[in-house]
């Protein structure tokens, strides 16, 4: 049903429910789920790839196909 299911992530607690529906509609749909977080600054970089990081571990758990990008808002805009 669901080929690659792209979630936006920031670590608060609505991107938290987003991940945890985005997995269970992978999981159940034998899709993959694409997780992006964008930063600003510099500070902002070490953050979005810790958020990432989790986000994939979660996925990884739960036995989703999974992938992940974070970057500045130019770069990220160019996917």
């Amino acid at each position: 049903m669901y080929a690659t299911i792209a979630v936006g992530t920031d670590g608060s607690e609505t991107a938290s429910i987003a991940e945890r529906v985005a997995l269970e509609l992978a999981r159940t749909s034998a899709g993959r789920v694409l997780f992006l977080s964008v930063y600003e600054d510099e500070p902002g970089m070490e953050r979005s790839a810790g958020i990432v990081k989790a986000a994939r571990a979660r996925a990884e758990a739960a036995g989703v196909a999974v992938d992940s990008q974070h970057g500045d808002s130019w770069r990220l805009a160019a996917l």
